[in-house]
This record gives C-alpha cells, sequence and structure tokens, in this order.
C-alpha cells in the first residue's frame, strides 16, 4: 500500500475517533435538542463513502489529467445524490431532531472533506 494511503487513513481514523468522542459526549451531556443518537450510524456511512470514493479517485489516472478530472466529477455527483438520500432517509427513519441531524452531518461532511481534498491534492502533485 502506498504510503500516502496509509496516511490518508491514518487521518481518517483520527478524525473519526475524535468524532466519536465527541458525539459520546454530545449524548451524554448536551440538552436533548441538541443529542443525535443515530450520530454513530451517520458517521459509519459517511466514513464508509469518503473512503471508496477516495480509493476510487487515487486508482489507476495513467497520469492523465482528464481521466482525474472525469473521475472527479462522477465523484463529486454521486457524492451529492447519495448525501442526500442519506439524510432524507435519516430524516425518515429516526425519530430526532433535525436541526441536530444537520449540524451532525455538515460536520462530519466539512472534516472529511477537510481530509479528502488535502491528501487528494498531495496525491495529484
Amino acid at each position: 500500500m502506498k504510503t500516502s494511503l496509509v496516511r490518508f487513513f491514518a487521518a481518517v481514523i483520527v478524525f473519526v475517533a475524535g468524532c466519536v468522542l465527541f458525539q459520546q459526549y454530545i449524548n451524554q451531556h448536551a440538552a436533548e435538542d441538541l443529542q443525535l443518537r443515530t450520530g454513530y450510524a451517520l458517521l459509519g456511512f459517511i466514513t464508509a463513502c469518503v473512503v471508496g470514493f477516495h480509493l476510487f479517485l487515487v486508482s489507476g489516472n495513467d497520469g492523465k489529467p482528464t481521466a482525474f478530472v472525469r473521475k472527479f466529477l462522477l465523484v463529486a455527483t454521486l457524492k451529492f445524490f447519495i448525501y442526500i438520500i442519506a439524510i432524507v432517509l435519516f430524516f425518515f427513519l429516526a425519530n430526532e431532531n433535525p436541526r441536530a441531524l444537520i449540524a451532525h452531518f455538515l460536520l462530519y461532511y466539512v472534516g472529511f472533506t477537510a481530509i479528502e481534498v488535502f491528501f487528494l491534492y498531495r496525491e495529484m502533485k
């Protein structure tokens, strides 16, 4: 496995551990309307999507920038639709505060996007 992938997985593991600790703290100490019991499932889903899409993006571009751009646009479109469907399903299946769901989703999304962009930029240099 390439060193960049090992570093990517290490960063993802550290971020997920931080999110799990954050989730535990929120569920134990925050007000009831900020708690999200399904936050672990949301975190697992987003983690699986990010890792899968990242592996797809870094696989076999053969040094062709157009191949990477096509893959990146495909991944961006798929992420949009998959995340929208996931949020709608979480809204309907979880009887929890929708504002807490959106806040947790945005926190996870921004964190994972920062990690992914950082490592993709380093990979493409």
